[in-house]
């Protein structure tokens, strides 16, 4: 979150997130994710979807718009009960001609399995390559489901590779 606080405060950085993993890059996240209530018997029936860990103003920094609901809030954090997002292609998938903003989803299965409730969707976007047709994807809020390895991702004005020097300089400096 500090490092967040900082790289937001550089001149001409308008907003800046942190996440997992990015878009149409070198790797993807998968879960087997079912919605609460819909959970198939055996675990290997499960739908296995893209998922991403992503902080607080991902989606305004992505300028991908919330269609339904509210963003991540730095307050949905370990204390908090497990929030979601969803893009609509997971939206239609898991709730047909409803809306799935306060639904819940059911993450894995044991001790390691989580449920959190469906905040927003999101529009769609491209995941794993340029020519995809639209996937469904969760989003997990990072101050839920904290990872020490975090993609730095920034948008700026004007020339992006000063930019980049000095998002660089300041997360050296933190660190």
């Amino acid at each position: 979150r500090r490092a967040m606080e900082r790289v937001s405060g550089i001149p001409g950085v308008e907003d800046a997130a942190l996440a997992g993993i990015v878009p149409v890059g070198a790797s993807i996240e998968t879960e087997n994710v079912a919605p609460e209530g819909q959970e198939p018997a055996d675990f290997a029936d499960w739908p296995e979807i893209d998922t991403a860990t992503i902080s607080p103003g991902y989606f305004a920094t992505m300028s991908i718009p919330l269609i339904q609901g509210r963003d991540f809030y730095w307050k949905d954090d370990e204390s908090s009960p497990i929030v979601a997002i969803v893009n609509e292609t997971a939206a239609r998938r898991f709730w047909p001609g409803e809306s799935p903003v306060g639904k819940r989803l059911v993450l894995g299965r044991g001790e390691r399995q989580k449920r959190g409730e469906v905040i927003a969707v999101a529009r769609d976007t491209k995941i794993r390559t340029l020519g995809e047709d639209p996937r469904p994807q969760v989003y997990w809020t990072s101050a839920q489901d904290y990872s020490p390895v975090m993609y730095v991702l920034a948008r700026a004005r004007g020339n992006p590779d000063s930019a980049l020097e000095t998002v660089r300089r300041e997360l050296v400096a933190m660190d």
